[in-house]
Formats: C-alpha cells, structure tokens, sequence
C-alpha cells in the first residue's frame, strides 16, 4: 500500500514541460508551459524536463521553470518550422497552493505567433494539397 501511495503522490507532484500549437490559416499560436513544485515555495521538488517537452520527464531537486528554458523551447521550435517572425510574445505564471502552504505549484507560460518563412508556406501548402487530392 505505502508503494501504491508513493506512486500516485509522485504523478501528482511531478513537473511537466508542454507544447501546445492552434493553427487559423497562415496563422500558428504556440504555447510552452512549464511547472514546477516547491516545498514551503522555496525547495524545488520536481519540475518539467525542458529537454524532454511533451514526454513523462521531470527533473527532480532543480527549478527549470523559468521564461529562459520557455524561450529556449520557443527557438527550438523555430528552428525546426523554419519560422521567419515571432509575434505576440508573452510570458505569465500562475501559482497555486496544496495542502495550505507547504506545497506550491509554480507555471509559467510562454505564447507566441509564429510568422513562418516563404518556402515553409510553399512546403505546407504543397502538403495540403496532396492531403486533399487523396480525399
């Protein structure tokens, strides 16, 4: 029963590092969160993996929530689509208590429209296309 117990306390107070994408036309939002537990809001406990985004990866005794590792995240990504202008960048956190005060989760989020490149549109567009001439 205590290993049970164990388990589901370090699923619920393990960190996380996301990556959520909207897509309206040519426009794409992207969002990078990233959480991290404190004990008392001044000992790390676990926080996201900002090397392993969107797996079951935390690291543990370390704070890598922060704006830098979003940033980080976000130019991986721009990188990676090709993306020419960054738009609308904001960061916020979010903070919120368990168990009164000895537990705090702290999040911060990181969004952005991403502006991609002329030959990434022509290379998406062209994807599309085959996509719909198969339907």
């Amino acid at each position: 029963m205590k290993k049970i117990l164990a388990v589901l306390m370090g699923l619920v107070f393990s960190g996380c590092a996301t990556i959520e994408y909207s897509q309206a036309g040519d426009h794409t939002m992207v969002v990078v969160s990233n959480s991290s537990w404190y004990f008392l809001n001044l000992i790390p406990i676990a926080s996201g993996n900002p090397e392993k985004v969107n797996q079951v990866s935390t690291k543990f005794f370390c704070e890598t929530a922060t704006i830098e590792n979003n940033l980080k995240i976000l130019d991986q990504i721009s990188e990676k689509y090709g993306v020419k202008t960054v738009k609308s960048l904001q960061s916020f956190w979010d903070d919120e208590s368990v168990f009164i005060l000895f537990m705090k989760r702290h999040v911060i989020h990181t969004s952005a429209e991403l502006v991609l490149d002329e030959a990434a549109k022509e290379s998406k567009s062209d994807e599309n296309n085959k996509s719909d001439s198969k339907s």
